[in-house]
């Protein structure tokens, strides 16, 4: 999956948007990882810390 299209993929499965904490972890992790392979993994693992959830 590209790191572009998680944001909808995660809206998506939780069938709701995502609120702003949410969102702002998603990004800070792509920010962190951009360029690197494990980019959407870590995307998910920040949404998952939020959520407290496996998504």
């Amino acid at each position: 999956m590209k790191p572009s299209r998680f944001i909808d993929y995660a809206q998506r499965k939780l069938d709701r948007p995502l609120t702003d904490e949410e969102r702002e972890a998603v990004e800070k992790a792509r920010l962190e990882t951009s360029g690197k392979r494990d980019s959407v993994k870590a995307m998910r693992a920040a949404l998952e810390g939020v959520l407290n959830r496996p998504l």
